[in-house]
């Protein structure tokens, strides 16, 4: 702002201050305006939240070498994904048909931290750093011989629907429950 000399009506001369002319005020406010609203509208959306689905629901039967199901197997899910540094999993024993669920995995956060996690887990991990989401079952009961099958899914395999997977076993022990 600028100071001039103003003729007053009423009054001896004096001292004002100068507003800025109408043009300009019209300019700033065209320029400030749009500015204002998408820093308020890019606020909003970063503390908005959002549920991200990592793992959909999976189900598991497992099975002997001739296909008879089996029950109370311990049967362990690992989930990760690397690029926010989120992990989940755990284990299940089946049921008389030989099966087990595992519920889908889903966390709810602000756009912000969707944002930021990647950089910050790029900067915790370093040179290890991964990507990418990655999910397995697999048969963890001790009494199973070595070598039982294991389901996994990458990325997007992991959210397409409900995923069903049947892992054939050798068994170790002839006292492993079979259902009929």
């Amino acid at each position: 702002m600028s100071i001039r000399r103003q003729n007053l009506p009423n009054a001896s001369e004096g001292w004002s201050l100068n507003p800025q002319p109408h043009s300009q005020r019209i300019l700033l406010a065209t320029i400030w305006t749009p500015i204002i609203l998408i820093i308020g509208a890019l606020c909003l959306w970063l503390i908005h939240s959002e549920e991200r689905l990592f793992v959909d629901e999976w189900s598991v039967q497992v099975v002997d070498q001739s296909q008879t199901p089996l029950a109370g197997i311990r049967v362990s899910e690992s989930c990760a994904d690397y690029t926010v540094d989120w992990r989940a999993g755990g284990d299940f024993f089946t049921n008389a048909q030989g099966e087990v669920k595992f519920p889908r995995y889903s966390m709810r956060a602000t756009h912000f931290y969707w944002a930021v996690a990647p950089i910050l887990s790029r900067i915790d991990q370093g040179f290890h750093a991964s990507s990418g989401l990655y999910a397995m079952v697999s048969v963890s009961d001790p009494r199973m011989a070595n070598g039982s099958d294991s389901c996994h899914c990458h990325n997007e395999e992991c959210r397409r629907g409900p995923m069903h997977s049947v892992i054939q076993v050798a068994l170790r022990a002839s006292r492993i429950g079979r259902s009929n």
